[in-house]
C-alpha cells in the first residue's frame, strides 16, 4: 500500500485521521527510544561571539545537535545572535556519564547589531573544540575555543553619523567561552 493510497483512505473519517496522527507520532517517537543515550540538555554560558547565551542540545549517543540565543546588553544598541550547531564527542572518559568529554563542533551563527544609526547583520561558520567537566550525571560545565569565519555581511545605514567609532573588519575571528549545562 503506498502512502498516497493510505492518505486517501484516511481522509474519510475522524477516527482514521486520529489513527493517522497517532501513527505519525509513533513513527517519530519510537526510533528516538531505540537509542540508549538520548537526552535533552539546557545550556547557558558566556563567550565571544555567543555573548550571554541560553540554549538546548539534543543528544543521541556521542552526537549533539543544539540551538542557542545570545545577547550583550549595550545601552542604545541591540546585539543579538542565534546559532545552530552539531557537536561530536570523541575523547576522554567521565565517571558520571558515557558521553565523551572532548568534543568538536561546527555550525552557523547569525549575529545582528542594531543601533539608531545602522543595522549590521553577519552570518558566520562557527567551529569549536571543547572539553566538558561533569560534576554529576546531570550537571557540568565546559570550556571551548575555536574560530568563526564570516560567510556574509549586510550593513544598512539608518541615519548618517559623524561619530567615527571602532569598526572591526576581519573575515576570521577567534572564539572562546565557558558554559554550564544540565541534562534532563
Amino acid at each position: 500500500m503506498t502512502a498516497g493510497i493510505f492518505i486517501r483512505k484516511a481522509t474519510g473519517s475522524n477516527k482514521q485521521k486520529r489513527n493517522e496522527k497517532l501513527f505519525l507520532l509513533l513513527l517519530v517517537v519510537l526510533p528516538l527510544n531505540a537509542f540508549s543515550q538520548e537526552r535533552l540538555s539546557i545550556t547557558t554560558g558566556i563567550s565571544f561571539p555567543d555573548f550571554i547565551n541560553f540554549g538546548l542540545r539534543y543528544q543521541v549517543e556521542q552526537l549533539q545537535v543544539g540551538i542557542s540565543y545570545g545577547f550583550w546588553p549595550i545601552p542604545d544598541e541591540s546585539l543579538n545572535n542565534f546559532s545552530g550547531n552539531i557537536y561530536y564527542h570523541f575523547g576522554g572518559i567521565s565517571q558520571h556519564t558515557d558521553l565523551r568529554t572532548w568534543y568538536g563542533g561546527i555550525g552557523l551563527l547569525y549575529l545582528k547589531d542594531e543601533s539608531e544609526y545602522s543595522v549590521d547583520k553577519y552570518l558566520y561558520l562557527n567551529t569549536r573544540i571543547g572539553k566538558e567537566f561533569n560534576i554529576s550525571e546531570h550537571a557540568g560545565f565546559n570550556i571551548e575555543a575555536g574560530a568563526i569565519i564570516e560567510l556574509s555581511n549586510e550593513y544598512v545605514v539608518k541615519q548618517p553619523t559623524y561619530f567615527g567609532g571602532i569598526d572591526v573588519e576581519a573575515p576570521v575571528l577567534p572564539c572562546l567561552g565557558i558554559g554550564f549545562f544540565y541534562r534532563l
